[in-house]
């Protein structure tokens, strides 16, 4: 685990997937949606999970699941989970292209 331990508060979590790896152990992934005071677009980045922090990654999975089926007919789209995700960056080559990816360690 890195050092260099990063928190975002109030990150929106878009895209929220829980699969299973080959190895038979859960894993998450999606998109951490970052907004400022006012409620407008930051930034966005992908998001991976290994750690311990995928059961609170499944109860939001199901939370965000749970509001699509429900809707609202004042809001037609779902609102997505909104938490405080902590991790590191991982950065990795892929032939001439790299890809950074935030990896979630903990979620309030």
């Amino acid at each position: 685990m890195s050092s260099h331990l990063v928190s975002f508060a109030n990150a929106e979590l878009a895209g929220l997937e829980i699969k299973t790896a080959k190895t038979g152990k859960d894993f998450a992934k999606g998109v951490v949606i970052l907004r400022n005071s006012e409620g407008k677009f930051e930034a966005s980045l992908p998001f991976l999970c290994f750690s311990d922090a995928i059961a609170s990654l499944k109860a939001l999975e199901q939370q965000e699941h749970s509001a699509e089926l429900v809707g609202e007919p004042t809001n037609p789209e779902p609102k997505r989970p909104v938490a405080t995700v902590s991790g590191w960056f991982r950065t990795s080559k892929n032939g001439e292209t790299w890809q950074t990816s935030f990896m979630v360690t903990a979620v309030q």
